[in-house]
């Protein structure tokens, strides 16, 4: 028997001379059986870690509290089965009515499995087994407390009941976000009007409350004027990520096991700090727009009596709902002088940093190779909310992006590497990475295979040139 394991009988023998019911003889019975079954999944050892454990502990109550709350927050959402992992460890799937193969089953509603088999990344939604799953990467998150990783659930939660009860909602266009215009008057105009929305979530007073909205309304005609079809991407931002954000906002107000001080503070620097602070260009956009749906909704929570369900059925934007509730008068917006001339300067930087951020990437040293792919491959996954666009062409991807083709594959984690595409955003022409060297360069036959770090690269084709430190591969 290994040192952990004994430690783990130790932990079980003392818990079993304090139990004082039977629901903790059926969680420590439980623990049993799961830790054992660490060592059984598949192939290979896989133990449990401090923090499966709190995750594991934290999704139980996750269950127990959605059952309680999900009419509460969202009248007439559906609950979904979740799915807890860790890169490289388990997976915890709870609630789930048909767990793929290789998952076993320890309760009626926990089964657990290894993250490999289900080929997972991010907190999202996946279909697992065809049914829609909410998904939480607990680990990639570096969550100070367990409920601000759980609340993370409820938001994707929130999105599986749009996909599966809402299929006329439409997902916002990411090729759009990427080539959003870095425009200085617009991001003026746009950090004064969310410090408005800021404002009108917390004003008790209501000639007050009506001023704001007036001077709200009146930036974002304005900034629809300057940006055009970028306008619409924002309104579908907030239409369908704000509501999902609002809901992980109302569980963690509600839920988070914390001291008030610290909760307001996790309240104010996560949801609320993206309409306060300055933000110029493309930094965070997408985080920004979810932020201020989020914000309308909290809104129309205070001042609008089943307003969720009238969202749904309105067929319209967020923004569009939000302005008919209130009928906002028409208002001036400010002069801006000293904001503009700010937002010049940064906006500027930003530019700068895109190119700065290519030169790094060239700089980097090492062996350069290239794919060129003779058909567009795939995306299986890639985080748009870290992906820089560094010109038309160019996609710098610094967290992960996964594609494949046929029986070849690309996983990259946490490793930068830039996309060029043809046309739009979903056709990648070729794809640059750099490795330290060329022992990590497996295979270079009929196919090339890369292990490294957080790169996995397996595809089929034909070495067109190899000189010393540059490989150009040709993708079949």
């Amino acid at each position: 028997m290994s040192i952990y394991k004994t430690y783990i009988c130790a932990i079980i023998a003392k818990d079993l001379r304090t139990i004082k019911s039977k629901m903790m003889v059926r969680k420590v019975f439980i623990l049993l059986i799961f830790h054992s079954a660490l060592y059984n999944i598949g192939s290979g050892q896989q133990e449990l870690s401090s923090l499966d454990s709190i995750y594991l502990n934290a999704a139980e109550k996750f269950c127990a509290n959605t059952t309680t709350c999900i009419e509460s927050i969202w009248p007439g959402m559906k609950s979904s089965p979740i799915c807890l992992f860790r890169v490289g460890g388990p997976a915890f799937l709870l609630n789930h009515p048909n767990p793929p193969a290789g998952f076993m089953k320890l309760s009626d509603s926990l089964s657990i499995g290894k993250q490999s088999n289900l080929d997972l990344f991010g907190s999202s939604q996946a279909e697992i087994n065809n049914i829609w799953t909410a998904t939480l990467d607990y680990e990639s998150g570096k969550y100070l407390y367990p409920d601000e990783g759980i609340s993370v659930l409820y938001h994707e939660m929130h999105h599986v009941y749009q996909r599966n009860c809402l299929p006329e909602l439409e997902f916002d266009d990411v090729a759009l976000m990427l080539t959003y215009p870095e425009n200085p008057v617009n991001d003026a105009v746009k950090i004064y009007e969310h410090r408005l929305l800021y404002q009108m979530c917390f004003t008790p007073d209501e000639a007050e409350f009506n001023q704001l909205l007036n001077q709200f309304y009146a930036c974002r005609k304005k900034r629809e004027s300057l940006i055009k079809e970028y306008y619409r991407y924002e309104k579908s931002v907030e239409s369908f990520e704000g509501p999902a954000f609002y809901c992980e906002y109302m569980y963690y107000k509600t839920f988070a096991n914390v001291p008030a001080e610290i909760k307001r503070n996790y309240e104010e620097k996560y949801f609320f700090r993206l309409l306060t602070d300055p933000f110029f260009g493309r930094s965070d956009i997408r985080k920004r727009h979810i932020a201020a749906g989020m914000a309308m909704c909290c809104i129309l929570n205070q001042r609008t009596e089943g307003w969720e369900t009238g969202y749904y059925n309105s067929g319209l934007s967020l923004f569009d709902f939000f302005i008919s509730k209130f009928k906002p008068l028409d208002g001036v917006v400010p002069e801006l002088a000293e904001l503009n001339l700010i937002s010049r300067y940064y906006t500027r930087k930003e530019v700068e940093m895109h190119n700065a951020h290519l030169l790094e990437f060239r700089d980097q040293g090492g062996v350069k190779i290239t794919l060129d792919f003779n058909s567009f491959p795939e995306y299986r996954g890639f985080d748009p909310m870290n992906a820089e666009a560094i010109n038309d062409t160019s996609i710098l991807h610094k967290t992960v992006l996964s594609l494949v083709k046929d029986q070849n594959k690309i996983t990259v984690m946490n490793y930068p590497v830039i996309t060029y595409i043809k046309d739009q955003l979903w056709h990648i022409d070729k794809m640059v990475v750099y490795l330290p060297n060329k022992e990590y360069l497996i295979e270079l036959n009929d196919r090339i295979v890369i292990k490294y770090a957080g790169v996995y690269i397996e595809w089929d084709g034909v070495l067109e040139y190899e000189h010393e430190n540059d490989i150009y591969w040709r993708c079949n």
